[in-house]
């Protein structure tokens, strides 16, 4: 077992209280996954911190737009850029992609 506290706890939840699990949707695009993951979240009744990252622009404002008019400015954090390059101000629980994005799109090739 990977002890992620560094405290000989083995990860324990129980053993150390932790910040929020973190989410980050890579390629986020208008939203769906975001909103899904918070969704899930609610429905098992834990908050989660979401990073969406996304490197075009029109998603981006989609994006702002949507964390505005749902109200998930303390939950959700937008992240303009190219998922390559971003370097990410902590280490992610579960990173989501979108995969059929990048077979049937050149954005990010």
């Amino acid at each position: 077992m990977i002890d992620r506290y560094g405290d000989g706890s083995g990860g324990s939840a129980l053993a150390q209280p932790r910040e929020l699990p973190v989410v980050m949707v890579v390629g986020a695009g208008r939203g769906p996954i975001v909103r899904a993951a918070l969704q899930a979240a609610k429905r098992c009744g834990i908050a989660i911190r979401v990073f969406a990252l996304d490197k075009n622009p029109n998603a981006v404002i989609t994006l702002r737009n949507l964390i505005r008019s749902e109200g998930w400015g303390d939950l959700v954090t937008v992240v303009s850029g190219d998922m390559r390059l971003w370097q990410a101000p902590c280490q992610a629980d579960i990173m989501v992609h979108a995969l059929r994005q990048m077979v049937s799109s050149n954005i990010y090739m």
